[in-house]
């Protein structure tokens, strides 16, 4: 029954187990999409607020271009007219640098695109002049593209306007940016984890081209230390949101990193390892308990069975022999009562009846004994075993019996060690004589600082003490009962000193063991 009890409670455990590790996968996964979703949505959030915050800002440049130019349109028609005049171009750049403090270049234009201040030249390059040109001709804002002025030279872009005086023919004033501006807005708005593009196409045919025309796309990476022309194979796939930038062609890219994602799984696989390795540990303290549980209830149903064999055999013994002896007696004294007036009757009567009461009184003291050996009390239990094997076993055909002992202080063992040391040693003689048809048997007692050990070898034919037998097998597990009482380890194996056999070995600590009473007076089994 406990061994079905014990199987059902390891099939619970694995049942809970499993649905725990499916619970923590399930979790785990929950935990992994919701953390994907919410990447997502901040990179929604994080690219429309950049590409808002980048079309103001290039909206405010224009709108300011426009009104400076309004504003200095004397001085521009000046310049226009008279592009060779130093004192009103250095006017003019003293309060562009005022007024735009982060501008890379400035120039006069005609309607016709061409630029009119050659002290700006250097700076004009061809994609600054194309611009001034399709603003020219389109009589339009051209898209905003980003230039630069070298290889090692920072980015810029250009903002121009159309100005002039009534009656005066109108001119183009250009002004051109440093990127920095929008590198800002950009890492201000990135998230972490996250890479951050700024794409500019070629053509104003939208990022859905992206995906497959690379050839008239330019894509920057954006970060802390600014804006670099991106050369690497952009992965699509990690594109998490885009949103064009008004008034421009250029599409601000929001690319989660693969490490954030890796990093997020490795969270989730140690979190739900831990949880896993706590319910599991949980789980084989359990297991472990109610196996120790079973194990003690157990042995207490094998201490109790073997407390009712005890009795059964001392009822059987009464009954066999005390009993029979008494029944004999009392039809005794009914003879004697009825030979009453012949004298030599009842002296016969008289001395069997003295017989019958000195063998019930010899079993009564055998029982006695066998409950308790009042010789343990005593001589002790080394001259009690001596007594046993001198007196008791005297048969010829017995095994012939040596006990030795070395060391052997017996003031050093607790009452309850000495009685069951003494069963444990006669169940062994009984179990050697009954059934290993042995010719010789040693028996050693020793002690060292603070253990006792016990060894008993045969010459016989040896048994394996896991064999079935119902008696042998009976007084095997009284054995290992006795010693679990008082802390012993047991071990059998093959004798030292014989060439067969069979040796036991026996260690237990000198310390005193106090027993319940639940087991018996004593520790009595």
């Amino acid at each position: 029954m406990f061994l079905l009890i014990n199987r059902y409670a390891t099939l619970f455990l694995s049942l809970l187990m499993l649905a725990v590790f499916s619970l923590v996968s399930w979790f785990s996964f929950d935990s992994y999409r919701r953390f994907a979703a919410h990447q997502s949505s901040l990179s929604d959030q994080s690219v429309k607020n950049t590409a808002n915050e980048i079309s103001h800002m290039i909206s405010f440049l224009r709108r300011s271009v426009g009104l400076f130019a309004q504003q200095e349109a004397l001085l521009l028609a000046r310049l226009a007219s008279q592009p060779d005049d130093r004192q009103a171009y250095d006017i003019l750049r003293d309060k562009v640098r005022r007024y735009f403090p982060d501008h890379f270049a400035f120039t006069i234009a005609n309607l016709a695109g061409t630029p009119l201040l050659k002290r700006s030249d250097p700076l004009l390059k061809t994609k600054c002049r194309r611009d001034l040109k399709f603003f020219a001709d389109q009589h339009m804002a051209p898209q905003i593209y980003m230039h630069q002025f070298s290889s090692q030279s920072k980015y810029h872009f250009d903002v121009m306007t159309r100005y002039g005086l009534a009656g005066a023919v109108p001119a183009l004033f250009f002004v051109s940016f440093d990127i920095k501006h929008v590198v800002r807005l950009m890492n201000h708005g990135r998230v972490s984890g996250h890479q951050m593009y700024l794409s500019e196409k070629s053509k104003s045919d939208g990022f859905n081209a992206l995906k497959t025309d690379m050839k008239n796309t330019r894509l920057f990476q954006v970060d802390e230390e600014g804006m670099r022309h991106f050369t690497e194979k952009l992965d699509i796939s990690n594109v998490l949101s885009t949103m064009k930038i008004a008034g421009t062609n250029w599409h601000v890219l929001d690319q989660v990193q693969p490490k954030l994602y890796r990093s997020e799984i490795t969270s989730l696989a140690l979190k739900g390892a831990t949880i896993t390795l706590l319910f599991l540990g949980f789980g084989a303290g359990l297991m472990s308990l109610f196996r120790r549980e079973v194990d003690t209830t157990g042995r207490t149903r094998k201490t109790l069975f073997g407390i009712e064999a005890d009795r059964r055999r001392i009822a059987m013994d009464m009954h066999d022999q005390v009993l029979s002896d008494l029944t004999h007696l009392a039809r005794q004294c009914s003879s004697m009562r009825e030979s009453l007036e012949e004298p030599e009757k009842i002296r016969a009567h008289l001395d069997r009846s003295q017989g019958s009461l000195d063998d019930i009184a010899a079993a009564i003291r055998a029982i006695i004994d066998d409950l308790h050996p009042a010789a343990l009390d005593i001589l002790g239990l080394e001259m009690s075993l001596r007594d046993y094997l001198d007196n008791k076993l005297v048969n010829v055909e017995q095994p012939r019996f040596s006990l030795r002992a070395e060391r052997f202080d017996e003031s050093r063992l607790s009452d309850v060690q000495r009685l069951n040391l003494y069963r444990i040693i006669l169940e062994i003689v009984h179990n050697i004589v009954r059934h290993t048809k042995a010719m010789r048997c040693e028996i050693v007692l020793s002690m060292d600082a603070n253990r006792l050990h016990i060894i008993v070898e045969d010459d016989g034919g040896g048994f394996n003490p896991r064999q079935r037998n119902r008696i042998l097998s009976r007084g095997l597990a009284n054995i290992s009962t006795r010693a679990r009482l008082i802390g012993a380890h047991i071990r059998w194996g093959r004798p030292k000193n014989f060439r067969a056999g069979t040796r036991f070995e026996l260690e237990t600590p000198l310390q005193v063991i106090e027993l319940m009473d639940a087991v018996g007076e004593g520790g009595e089994l």
